[in-house]
């Protein structure tokens, strides 16, 4: 991609489809902060680099004084804290300690303009987070993002996009995309919504699709549930759902793709399918359900099953767990 061909809305939509990392995972509320905050590091790497280019050629192989040039850049960057160092290094564990010691790094470097205080920028964000999920999926949602940021589109160096205010724009198209969401929306679409109803349009099936992406009041949720023959969870990345819970409660089967916890509470073929995340498999499974009918065996099943899940199977399992450190307490005490 040239630079005579590169807009502000390619850099946006590249920006915006970074966001599906974590959707599924964290809420928008949440991963925002995420998305904002590698955006910022990838655009002062990518101008630091490009700086570093310039005076490389003006002053060839010099590094000692190229390192003096940039002390006098707006920001300073420390090797540690590049993006490129981190994105070279996201297949290995640790992605999130990492990125947090970058990001420490850059406010040390710069704390007449990312410090107040005691109070840094960053501060009140961290890449380590549980928040993410267990360390192995956190360093996979981790390696996606720097992934994402790596792109060409991404590629922000003023020598690239010439004196746009790419960083300006692309903030302010985020937050007013966030802000239209923030409290309104049930779900969101890993791609824009109109590629969806196109693809209806094109199947010419508008009559048999009811789409609804606003918040759902929770006293409208039964209804919902009590219309469903299947409903269908195709994640790309989650810990649990509580849409699964609900679904027990009006006995509906389910289908969860295999991500996170979702198919420890899901059996495969007893209340539902439990499928890869991969749509061909989604589609089989959703079509063996309707031509098998297999509605009425799986609800069958969710009458028992989610015995399993109630406030007595929970209650009862509290007391057995007293009981057993009671007896190990003795145990140990008589020792």
């Amino acid at each position: 991609m040239s630079k005579d061909n590169v807009d502000q809305q390619q850099i946006n939509n590249a920006v915006w489809a970074a966001c599906d990392t974590f959707r599924g995972t964290v809420d928008s509320s949440v991963y925002k902060d995420y998305v904002l905050t590698m955006l910022f590091l990838k655009y002062l790497s990518d101008v630091w680099q490009d700086h570093y280019d310039e005076y490389q050629k003006e002053h060839g192989d010099s590094p000692e004084l190229i390192e003096e040039l940039l002390k006098n850049e707006r920001f300073v960057l420390p090797k540690s804290a590049n993006f490129y160092s981190l994105y070279e290094k996201r297949y290995e564990p640790g992605n999130g300690e990492r990125i947090d010691k970058a990001l420490h790094a850059i406010e040390d470097g710069n704390s007449s303009k990312l410090r107040d205080g005691d109070h840094g920028v960053f501060q009140d964000i961290s890449f380590n987070s549980t928040k993410l999920g267990d360390e192995a999926q956190k360093n996979d949602v981790l390696r996606h993002l720097l992934e994402d940021f790596n792109k060409p589109e991404l590629d922000l160096r003023p020598s690239r996009v010439g004196k746009k205010d790419v960083i300006g724009d692309a903030y302010e198209f985020l937050i007013d995309k966030f802000a239209a969401g923030a409290g309104k929306k049930a779900g969101e679409f890993y791609t824009p919504m109109d590629e969806y109803l196109d693809l209806v349009r094109e199947l010419e099936i508008e009559e048999r699709i009811v789409l609804r992406d606003e918040f759902i009041p929770s006293t409208d949720v039964k209804y919902y549930f009590s219309l469903a023959d299947l409903v269908t969870q195709p994640y790309r990345t989650a810990t649990q759902s509580g849409v699964s819970q609900i679904a027990y409660h009006f006995g509906v089967p389910m289908l969860v793709t295999d991500v996170g916890g979702l198919a420890e509470i899901v059996p495969h073929m007893k209340v539902g399918y439990v499928t890869p995340v991969d749509e061909h498999a989604i589609a089989e499974a959703i079509t063996d359900f309707f031509e098998k009918d297999r509605a009425a065996a799986f609800r069958k099943n969710i009458r028992e099953e989610r015995k399993r899940f109630t406030w007595e199977a929970m209650t009862t399992r509290i007391i057995e767990m007293s009981r057993e450190v009671n007896t190990l307490s003795a145990i140990i005490r008589s020792v």
